[in-house]
């Protein structure tokens, strides 16, 4: 059996969703909650029209609607059918089964048309060979659930003895041989295959020698290209040498022009340096006297210089001084202030507590008490009383309800004439009466008692209201004296700073007044003249000096600069001789040179054209043969495909003989019959546990053949250990998978596998190693469907199923390896 598509309409979060499935690995993935093993819920109730983790199918029905429907198309032994299921909140369930040909449907059995619930699902079995239990226990690996399958129990032996049917042996037979059948009839097409491989290999090497011309082609074309590049290279270096040659001769030309020009400024650079020495020999004559002036006038200003540091110095020292006696009285203003605040705070502390004190003395001539130790012992003496007087009001109450008790057993007994408790008459019905007088009188007078004692104790409980009240009161004035005692300290140390401050500015102030005499005394205006008319005359006077220099300067620099002149037309010279360049024969060799150039590129051009000619040719060329490779691609996989089927018929070859010889061993007895499976069972568990495993922690595995529970001989002990309780939660899951596979291989059902979040309790090596084998068990079950949220196996799925959330209300189905 293999599913080809589900729809689903109102079924949990899917309105109306078409879930299309392809052979092999179909994998099922999406977020959270998003709906993905609704999926799975909706194929069970397909298939066995029960409610899997739900009391009824009622509850798969979407909140805002009255009904849902699932149908369901698939392919069993060649022949597509379908199943459909309608379930309604009021009315149930209303089924159909029949088959599809040319996307026409023919009903078989439906319970709209008079057929029963149970004649529609036994058809289905007869069609598919599934039911509940089968699905449950091999088809369908439920998440988290088939990991119990190792645990064992009465529920899974009652579940391998209806799998194996060790009770009914004619009936396993039977069965065996209706499977023995159908893989002879899978068998009978391995010669048709054969002969489709044939042709598809004859094909496939035509397509190959028509590769290989196009190829010898282009190799042919690349090998012409290389030439084309290789004489290009040529033309370049013989372009390039032309290129040298001819910048020799733009540079010959411009050496010729430039030792004309050094030629013309040699002569102006001798006419300037000798104007330049008669102005110097003029000025030089009066030198000796100027010098001495000049020293003179430094001098002076020296003097000059000194006094008005010294002047700077001193009005530096008055800012400073000036500054901290602004700085002093700013701070002597602050300490004033909070001087002030200070006294402020302690007036309005004196006043609090004054009027506390007198609250204190009033509640303690009410309460008869004087001191906070007085307080305390009144009040641990009214706690005690207290309780005395709840005892009381306790015992009175217990008294009151006896009474009642009493008293209504004597009324009961008056009116109705006879005694409660035993049920006979009473003589004397007036000494009843007598005694409810008297028990109402007592119940009277022990209420009154009661309340009595209830005044009491409120009398009390205010009491000891107002003495805590009083304790508390203390407290306050007490910590309010502590708060005024630290303000006075706080005062008197702001008292002493306002002293020593006033003193401290008393001293800048004499500081100050020293300076500005001085500062008066030396006249700073005067001497500041002085100094600006030494610098004037000075300045005037080192000009003419600087004069003498910069024209002696000046004629070092145009002596120089003769000698560079002169040195640059000997270079000239030099590299006009060392070009070989004859100065009348430069502007023929020019043009000569410049007509070659021009060929050369001419012929380089062509050569350009038949090279991108023959890279296009190239280039379709190789477009067509990754056109073919694609084509070839396709041939290569079909033949692998075809090879594939052939190792298929060839394991069911196998799997025959394998049939055939259990068949031999069923007609043996139960007991035997049953320990050759559960030893085949347990080796099949095995070798899928081998695969599974990324890391095998055992070495053999074993069914227990009482309880059915899997146990494990680990690699580093011969010890038999139970595996529910050895292993962590992904290695149970690991072996608890291989048992799923074994179960499905050995009965045959590898038609179609469920598999739900195998890998969410396995580590990270383990899970690849899982998904790896999930993909190759595809040549064993013809169609898995595998649900996961961890993001993995999409490299290996044949189709992905994507469930979207629209909302947190619906969701939808997405085939991203479509898009």
């Amino acid at each position: 059996m293999r599913l080809k598509q589900v729809h689903l309409r109102n079924f949990r979060k899917f309105s109306n969703e078409k879930i299309e499935f392809s052979e092999n690995l179909n994998l099922i993935e999406g977020e959270n909650n998003a709906g993905k093993s609704s999926i799975f819920y909706a194929i069970y109730f397909g298939l066995t029209g029960n409610a899997l983790n739900f009391r009824s199918p009622k509850e798969y029905i979407n909140f805002d609607e009255s009904k849902m429907m699932v149908d369901i198309e698939f392919t069993s032994a060649g022949t597509d059918y379908f199943i459909r299921r309608h379930y309604t909140r009021s009315l149930g369930g209303e089924y159909s089964i029949g088959r599809v040909e040319n996307e026409n449907r023919t009903i078989l059995e439906s319970t709209e048309k008079g057929s029963k619930a149970s004649e529609v699902n036994k058809k289905l079995y007869d069609v598919t060979g599934l039911n509940r239990k089968i699905i449950e226990n091999v088809t369908y690996a439920a998440q988290q659930k088939f990991v119990n399958l190792i645990e064992g129990g009465t529920s899974q032996k009652d579940a391998m003895d209806y799998i194996f049917d060790f009770k009914t042996i004619d009936e396993v037979t039977r069965q065996a041989k209706k499977v023995i059948k159908n893989r002879e009839t899978h068998v009978e097409r391995k010669d048709d295959i054969k002969e489709r491989l044939e042709r598809r290999e004859e094909e496939l090497n035509k397509q190959e020698k028509q590769q290989d011309q196009l190829q010898e082609e282009k190799d042919k074309l690349e090998s012409q290209i290389e030439e084309i590049e290789q004489n290009l290279e040529e033309t370049k270096k013989n372009r390039k040498e032309l290129e040298e040659r001819f910048e020799q001769l733009q540079s010959a030309k411009q050496v010729s022009q430039k030792l004309e020009t050094k030629k013309q400024i040699l002569e102006e650079k001798k006419e300037s340096l000798t104007n330049k020495k008669d102005e110097l020999e003029e000025i030089g004559k009066d030198k000796e006297e100027v010098n001495e002036e000049i020293d003179e006038k430094k001098k002076k200003l020296e003097e000059a210089e000194g006094q008005l540091e010294d002047i700077h110095e001193k009005k530096e020292s008055l800012s400073k001084l000036q500054q901290k006696k602004k700085s002093k009285k700013t701070r002597l203003e602050q300490l004033r202030e909070q001087g002030s605040s200070l006294k402020q705070k302690i007036d309005e502390k004196k006043d609090k507590l004054d009027e506390k004190r007198d609250e204190v003395n009033r509640l303690g001539q009410d309460l008869s008490v004087s001191s906070k130790e007085q307080a305390e012992k009144l009040l641990k003496s009214l706690q005690e009383k207290e309780e005395e007087i709840r005892e009381n009001i306790k015992n009175l109450e217990s008294d009151i309800s006896e009474n009642k008790t009493l008293l209504k057993g004597a009324r009961e007994t008056y009116e109705n004439g006879e005694c409660t408790n035993c049920g006979r008459k009473v003589d004397e019905p007036q000494k009843y009466k007598q005694e409810i007088e008297e028990l109402e009188s007592v119940v009277q007078d022990l209420k009154e008692d009661r309340d009595e004692s209830s005044e009491k104790l409120s009398q009390n409980l205010q009491r000891q209201e107002r003495v805590e009240q009083l304790i508390e009161m203390i407290d306050k004035v007490e910590k309010i004296e502590e708060e005024k005692q630290d303000l006075k300290g706080e005062y008197e140390n702001l008292r002493e700073n306002i002293e020593d401050e006033n003193s401290e500015l008393d001293n800048l102030q004499e500081d100050i007044d020293e300076l500005e005499e001085q500062l008066e005394s030396l006249n700073p205006d005067k001497v500041e003249q002085q100094r600006e008319d030494l610098k004037r005359e000075l300045n005037k006077l080192e000009r003419r000096e600087e004069k003498i220099e910069d024209l002696k300067q000046d004629i070092k620099s145009m002596k120089d600069d003769l000698n560079k002149v002169e040195e640059d037309r000997n270079k000239l010279k030099q590299k006009l001789e060392e070009a070989g360049v004859d100065k009348s024969s430069v502007n023929e060799e020019y043009s000569r040179i410049q007509e070659k150039k021009q060929n050369e590129i001419k012929e380089s051009e062509k050569l350009k054209t038949q090279k991108e000619q023959k890279q296009k040719r190239v280039k379709q060329i190789k477009n067509t043969l990754e056109d073919r490779e694609e084509s070839l691609e396709q041939k290569r996989q079909e033949i692998e495909d075809i090879k594939e089927k052939l190792e298929e018929i060839r394991q069911v070859e196998e799997r025959l003989e394998e049939a055939k010889q259990a068949l031999k061993v069923y007609k043996s007895s139960e007991a035997e019959m049953r320990d050759i499976n559960l030893k085949r069972l347990e080796k099949k568990i095995f070798n899928w546990y081998q695969e599974l495993a990324a890391k095998q922690e055992f070495k053999q595995l074993k069914i227990d053949r009482e309880s059915y529970e899997l146990r494990g001989i680990p690699r580093n002990t011969n010890q038999e250990l139970s595996i529910s309780n050895y292993q962590g939660g992904g290695q149970r899951t690991l072996t608890a998978l291989a048992y799923q596979l074994a179960l499905a291989e050995i009965t045959g059902a590898t038609d179609f596998m469920m598999i739900d979040e195998p890998t969410d309790a396995t580590d990270s090596e383990n899970r690849e190693n899982m998904l790896e084998m999930i993909h190759g068990a595809v040549k064993q079950f013809s169609q898995i469907l595998l649900i996961t949220h961890h993001g993995v196996g999409r490299e290996q799925a044949n189709n992905i199923i994507k469930i979207v959330k629209k909302n947190s209300e619906e969701s939808k189905v997405e085939y991203p390896l479509r898009s």
